[in-house]
């Protein structure tokens, strides 16, 4: 179900990690920082897929996507995550304020995470969205679409009801879907708006399809020195192939004046107002820049498995 999907797709893990250094082998010495720290250390398995073997540049981009997804598990922690390579080996170093859910251990937890892509795509905002909500049909199937949601929430241990049903494929809206659309209100309340975009497959056929597998570098940049927004946000940039069909899209759109969106496994995770075409290299800028940055990095190029490590006090 698309509007609880983020709940497991960007676990809140808090992680608060060491830069202590390692010991004899077998043993990790280190002064735990808080009393309520649970400290581990894990040992990294890169797998590659079967038949391949694993270079040394897919095993950096493996590192250093490690790295980067540790980091957005806790953006506010002040201690960077480290991987320490010894006796050809490889180990990362961290500490967990909180434990793994009930029922897993922290390293099964983290491995997950790891290995989780979420499906993000760009798709365009159709022109007609805030009118054709208002149609009678597609009204009615939002009306039942809420009602199937608020007798779930009253009864959630049955199983959640399917994304809002498909649209009319005939019309205005052919080659449209339906999303929700989390946002805050005046009042800092959440609320649940919807959006009428353009469906993958018929994205994929205009050749206008870009996902986060066509992202090379996905990174955090600050604020602009001037004007709004006064919040970070996010440098992107595509590979060639992908880049031109972005051009493409975005061209489109704001020939317009309209919208982007960027959805996750089914969530909006933001709406974009498109005035320019974009490029290969282009910037965001959105409230929600973590759980966006997640969904925006690019897969890391093999399986990563983590194994526990013992550690004496």
């Amino acid at each position: 179900m698309s509007r609880f999907c983020l709940s497991y797709l960007f676990p809140a893990l808090l992680l608060t990690l060491w830069g202590g250094a390692m010991a004899a082998p077998g043993t990790i010495d280190f002064t735990v920082p808080e009393p309520a720290a649970a400290a581990h250390i894990m040992r990294v398995e890169l797998q590659p897929p079967h038949g391949s073997r694993l270079s040394p540049d897919i095993e950096q981009a493996a590192h250093r996507g490690i790295l980067e997804r540790c980091r957005l598990l806790r953006p506010e922690q002040d201690v960077l995550p480290r991987l320490t390579r010894r006796a050809g080996a490889v180990y990362l170093q961290l500490y967990t304020p909180l434990s793994a859910p009930a029922g897993s251990r922290i390293d099964d937890h983290l491995q997950l995470c790891l290995n989780y892509t979420p499906r993000t795509v760009f798709l365009r905002v159709h022109p007609q969205s805030e009118q054709l909500l208002r149609r009678g049909d597609i009204h009615d199937i939002i009306a039942r679409y809420e009602q199937e949601m608020t007798t779930w929430m009253e009864s959630p241990r049955t199983t959640p009801p399917p994304a809002p049903a498909p649209l009319p494929h005939s019309g205005e809206t052919a080659g449209y879907m339906l999303v929700e659309y989390p946002r805050l209100t005046e009042d800092g309340t959440h609320c649940y708006d919807y959006l009428i975009v353009r469906q993958p497959e018929a994205a994929r056929t205009e050749g206008q399809l870009v996902t986060n597998h066509d992202i090379s570098e996905c990174r955090t940049v600050a604020p602009p020195a001037s004007g709004t927004p006064r919040h970070p946000g996010l440098e992107i940039r595509l590979h060639r192939q992908a880049a031109e069909r972005f051009t493409a899209l975005t061209r489109s759109i704001a020939a317009d004046k309209g919208h982007l969106v960027v959805v996750a496994d089914g969530s909006v995770l933001c709406y974009l107002a498109i005035p320019v075409e974009l490029g290969s290299r282009f910037r965001l800028y959105d409230s929600s820049l973590p759980t966006l940055h997640a969904a925006l990095l690019p897969p890391l190029p093999c399986r990563v498995r983590l194994v526990a490590q013992p550690i004496t006090r």
